[in-house]
């Protein structure tokens, strides 16, 4: 039956879209929740949390997915800090006035620029960074006996010791070698303004990378057209410039597109053929 706000009157809530849109849209159902796909429109959300309680949100993960990286040595991006609002400056004319939304991928130019962690040795000088099993960490005391503990850092947020009390030293996670950012207004070609949302390495504030990537859905790139889920994975697929992509969220979590190499991370695959055929469904 039609869900009423009150008798004889449907219950209603905006959506962008027009009726000549609606035969064209994509969609996939989770319980309370209807993931819509249209590749003239951002993905977005239905949300279900009452009778009349419905919302319609952009579906907008701030980890990807992502295009492929650049490799082009030559074009450079440098960030003006490493979270809050910030500047991204580029060596190349990168940037158009569509990328505005449009997810950045920034990776430390080298990842060994760090020292690795080292258990039992002497403690580095407070501020100082080390790495260990690609994640890397921030010291913030040393502790009274001036020393590294003998239990590795691991923690992905927060704070915390390598050893087992407070006499050790105490690293704050910083990144995993990689950032990302969204772009918020456009500047110039070589300049945009951005909000940090997965926090910038700190060798790229005031330094370049040539290892960056832009977000595979943008106003500039387009937008998914099919949704699906398989496999306890949510399925996008079939933008404008990538009508024969498709992009597995990791598994268990429909936001999350962190890239990876581990079997349940998220992935990226585009369909070889000699034909460009864009997925429908």
């Amino acid at each position: 039956g039609q869900v009423e706000a009150a008798p004889g009157v449907a219950y209603e809530i905006a959506t962008p879209y027009a009726e000549a849109d609606l035969a064209a849209l994509g969609f996939a159902q989770s319980a309370d929740i209807l993931y819509i796909a249209h590749g003239g429109h951002a993905p977005r959300k239905l949300s279900r949390s009452g009778h009349t309680a419905w919302t319609l949100t952009p579906y907008q993960p701030n980890d990807g997915p992502f295009l492929e990286r650049n490799a082009d040595a030559a074009k450079t991006i440098s960030a003006s800090g490493d979270s809050g609002a910030i500047a991204l400056n580029a060596s190349a004319a990168i940037f158009d006035p569509a990328h505005v939304g449009a997810l950045m991928w920034l990776q430390m130019p080298d990842l060994a620029a760090v020292s690795p962690w080292e258990s039992d040795v002497a403690a580095p000088a407070v501020g100082s960074y080390c790495r260990y099993n690609g994640q890397y960490y921030k010291a913030l005391t040393v502790g009274a006996a001036n020393k590294t503990g003998t239990v590795p850092p691991t923690h992905d947020e927060g704070a915390g010791y390598d050893g087992l009390g407070t006499n050790n030293v105490r690293w704050e996670f910083q990144h995993k070698g990689f950032g990302v950012a969204r772009i918020t207004g456009f500047v110039s070609p070589f300049v945009v303004n951005a909000t940090v949302v997965k926090k910038l390495p700190h060798t790229i504030v005031g330094g370049a990378t040539s290892k960056w990537a832009e977000g595979a859905w943008s106003p500039l790139r387009g937008w998914p057209a099919a949704v699906s889920f398989h496999e306890q994975r949510l399925i996008w697929a079939n933008t404008p410039s990538r009508p024969q992509t498709i992009w597995g969220s990791a598994s268990g979590d429909y936001e999350r597109f962190e890239p990876g190499t581990r079997d349940d991370d998220a992935f990226t695959y585009g369909i070889a053929s000699n034909q460009v055929n864009a997925i429908r469904w």
